[in-house]
């Protein structure tokens, strides 16, 4: 980006800050987020130094700027962070756009079911099957719906209809959406002790050359739910910690979204750093596996189950998996890591 596109974007994020803006990429919502009772004069100083990091760190936002703790870090340092404009460029790189038809095939739930059928460990079913169907699977039974599309755990709720009246009431409450419908996977006990009320995954990041032979893993998280939530997802105001893929075990905190960190569960009590991951071998076997199967796109953030045998299931797929929570976690950046497959 030239002099002239920096000064542009730094009059935008001007813009989107006075004008309040939205989500966690807005600097107002993250102030609100990590320092809600931080005094004015702190949150100018910050806003300029945002403006400042911006020049010499191309896509960098608020989100980058708080959840990586660019506060004081010197300029050396934080460009070596992947920022939201940066990761955007490199799935661009690995992986083109959307608009390939490959993109469907691990992006869209029923699509990636089919194609991983024998690594996903569950039956399914789509809210738009034959009524009789739909009943039969759900009846007395607990399920997880899904829209087929979309993500960050969005929309997803658990359903357990005890007889058919409610199975069918149900099928009517979706009618005309796209839902997937999956049996819940039990998942291993030592995970479940970090939290019980979600399926607690591995989030195993895998970069292919570009003939699709040799696949690299470049990183994996830990995520894990808090107290009385259905998923574990980041965004969903869940955790993550980074697992030291050689060792298979949980080598930083677990953080989240408001910028906490915790080396214990804050509701269970149970130890996070220093876990061991049931199976680890076992789930990098199969993303690799996994990622064979798809040819042309490079880059993944593969979604894991362990379950109650120490069997390693598929959950889903994203091929815009955030690097934040790569870089988060561990406070060290990860560009140069896929500087070095960028070919």
């Amino acid at each position: 980006m030239g002099l002239s596109g920096k000064i542009k974007r730094i009059f935008r994020s001007t813009g989107e800050y006075f004008a309040g803006g939205a989500g966690k990429h807005c600097f107002r919502h993250m102030v609100a987020e990590v320092r809600p009772d931080a005094p004015a004069f702190w949150r100018f100083c910050r806003y300029l130094d945002l403006l400042r990091a911006e020049l010499y760190c191309p896509g960098l936002d608020a989100m980058d700027y708080f959840l990586y703790h660019f506060e004081g870090m010197p300029r050396r340092e934080r460009k070596s962070y992947i920022t939201e404009g940066g990761l955007k460029k490199m799935v661009r790189h690995f992986n083109g756009t959307s608009a390939d038809p490959q993109w469907a095939s691990v992006e869209m739930k029923p699509q990636f079911n089919r194609l991983f059928a024998d690594l996903l460990g569950r039956e399914w079913i789509m809210s738009d099957a034959d009524e009789e169907s739909f009943v039969s699977f759900c009846t007395g039974k607990k399920r997880i719906v899904k829209p087929a599309g979309g993500g960050q755990g969005k929309g997803i709720f658990i359903a357990e209809p005890d007889t058919e009246e409610e199975s069918r009431k149900l099928y009517r409450s979706l009618a005309g959406e796209s839902y997937v419908i999956e049996e819940l996977l039990k998942q291993h006990g030592s995970l479940a002790e970090l939290n019980p009320s979600s399926v607690n995954t591995l989030r195993i990041y895998t970069v292919a050359d570009k003939e699709g032979k040799n696949i690299t893993v470049t990183g994996a998280v830990l995520r894990i739910g808090r107290s009385g939530q259905a998923v574990d997802n980041w965004h969903a105001g869940g955790m993550a910690a980074e697992i030291d893929i050689e060792k298979g075990a949980v080598s930083s905190p677990a953080v989240d979204g408001k910028g906490g960190e915790y080396t214990l569960h804050p509701d269970t009590g149970v130890k996070i750093t220093g876990f061991c991951l049931p199976s680890w071998e076992e789930a990098v076997r199969t993303v690799k596996l996994a990622h064979s199967r798809i040819k042309g796109l490079r880059y993944v953030g593969w979604d894991v189950v362990i379950g109650e045998k120490g069997e390693a299931y598929l959950l889903e797929g994203n091929l815009f998996g955030g690097v934040h929570l790569q870089q988060q976690p561990c406070r060290k950046g990860k560009k140069a890591l896929y500087q070095a497959l960028w070919d």
